[in-house]
């Protein structure tokens, strides 16, 4: 049994030290790339609106929309609940 023990420690040392060199290797790699490297993203102009806002002309029916909060459902949990967001 001493022998099957120090044959997983052995294997466990080596699977630390593997790991520990990826770890290394990787943030070496990681790091050399990011203060060498330069790139730019270009950004489209949307063609059409992204966003939409309108004046409400009153306050919506409250009563309708906290309906089944005494349920606890909310807003998007219940069908036949509309959501004026």
């Amino acid at each position: 049994m001493t022998k099957q023990w120090e044959r997983n420690t052995k294997r466990k040392f080596y699977l630390l030290v593997a790991l520990g060199l990826v770890l290394i290797l990787s943030g070496g790699v990681f790091a050399y790339t990011y203060t060498t490297a330069i790139g730019t993203v270009s950004v489209g102009e949307p063609s059409a609106d992204v966003a939409t806002c309108n004046v409400s002309t009153g306050q919506p029916d409250w009563s309708s929309v906290t309906d089944n909060l005494s349920e606890q459902i909310t807003c998007g949990a219940s069908p036949q609940m509309i959501c004026l967001i």
